[in-house]
């Protein structure tokens, strides 16, 4: 997977090339920001739960198993209830 995030990198720049110098200075910055990112940032999804019932505990711990996932909100008809579930969760929205 890694190969393929710089192969397709690399040939996004190549393609834009022939553009201004002050696109290829950006294309430049984006590629060198790319690559400096971890293998985790580069993949992390940004996810939001819906209902904060019971089930709402058990779908946090699933998600903060996997590397990947980052619960950006939650929300629910209450808002109040999802604003609690939030602060204690550490979620952001």
């Amino acid at each position: 997977m890694e190969t393929k995030v710089k192969v397709t990198t690399q040939a996004v720049i190549a393609s834009k090339a022939k553009q201004s110098p002050s696109r290829k200075e950006e294309i430049a910055s984006s590629q060198k920001a790319l690559l400096a990112m971890t293998r985790a940032e580069q993949l992390q999804v940004k996810i939001g739960i819906i209902g904060t019932g019971d089930i709402f505990q058990a779908y946090v711990k699933g998600c903060r198993v996997f590397d990947v996932l980052d619960i950006a909100a939650c929300a629910d008809i209450d808002r109040r209830k999802a604003e609690a579930k939030a602060e204690e969760f550490s979620v952001l929205r």
